[in-house]
């Protein structure tokens, strides 16, 4: 029988979709589709500066079509919670309760590295309870 993880870095995904803040939201919600994810990392030197989620498209597009053509530095969600490849996952999925966020950017010296996301911690507590 494996070990159950841990800590954040055991279970998070290390390729984390990343954006430039110039990015504009046409091409950002491009990637999202092509990627069939809900987020991309805003990122600034590879250290993440925001969100960009799908929750930003549909409540601040609805009411202007112009939106699109402007940059993801304007719409994404600032200043980014994150944790780091040692923090233990109760801790993690602790936070993203409290914050009532689905997504946590896992940083080493401040630099992007994973993500954490609901759909993770949800297979964690899954295994976690199979296995008692």
């Amino acid at each position: 029988m494996s070990e159950i993880p841990s800590t954040v870095g055991q279970i998070m995904i290390k390729d984390a979709e990343t954006v430039s803040p110039e990015t504009n939201v046409r091409s950002a919600i491009k990637i999202m589709a092509e990627k069939n994810i809900g987020a991309l990392i805003v990122v600034k030197s590879m250290k993440p500066i925001g969100i960009f989620t799908e929750r930003d498209v549909l409540t601040r597009c609805r009411a202007d079509w112009q939106i699109p053509d402007v940059p993801v530095l304007r719409l994404m969600s600032s200043p980014v919670t994150t944790v780091t490849p040692d923090t233990a996952i109760l801790k993690a999925f602790m936070l993203m309760h409290e914050k009532k966020i689905r997504r946590l950017p896992v940083v080493k010296n401040e630099n992007l590295v994973g993500i954490v996301i609901d759909k993770t911690l949800i297979d964690w507590v899954l295994r976690l309870l199979h296995v008692l």
